[in-house]
């Protein structure tokens, strides 16, 4: 004969795993983000402190790296919503994961916001050092690297 407390534990783990899955995805999604900003801080860093060669290498490894954590953190926001129609429909009427609002208010934004704020960041670092490499446009890069 079963117990009861058995059919409780059941229920009670059935309905935590969905959204503790839910909770670790959101996680990893803005950890990415946060294991961006120091790699693009060192990418900006090492691009100027070595204008040339070596700074068009960090920029390229750089920006590898960074769509790479860009596309963990897609995956990881595109996996937090699988299971969210089950926690909708498995929790208490008053439990609530978030709230309608507008696209700026949205984490989606934000982040696909700060990637290619980032992207875009590294392209132009690219840019400046192709044009230090083959001395295209002095004064402009002179600007940015007074040094070299």
């Amino acid at each position: 004969m079963s117990d009861p407390n058995d059919v409780q534990q059941e229920k009670t783990s059935l309905s935590i795993d969905p959204l503790s899955y839910y909770m670790h995805q959101d996680n990893a999604m803005w950890r990415a983000v946060v294991w961006a900003i120091p790699i693009e801080a060192g990418v900006i860093t090492g691009a100027f402190a070595k204008p040339g060669w070596p700074g068009l290498l960090l920029d390229i490894l750089g920006t590898f790296l960074i769509l790479a954590l860009s596309m963990y953190a897609w995956k990881s926001h595109k996996d937090r919503d699988v299971n969210r129609p089950l926690i909708d429909r498995l929790k208490p009427p008053d439990f609530s994961l978030g709230y309608d609002t507008c696209l700026v208010g949205k984490g989606r934004f934000w982040l696909c916001f700060g990637f290619a704020v980032v992207t875009l960041t590294n392209i132009f670092i690219f840019l400046l050092q192709i044009f230090i490499l083959n001395q295209w446009l002095q004064p402009l890069t002179s600007t940015f690297f007074p040094n070299h």
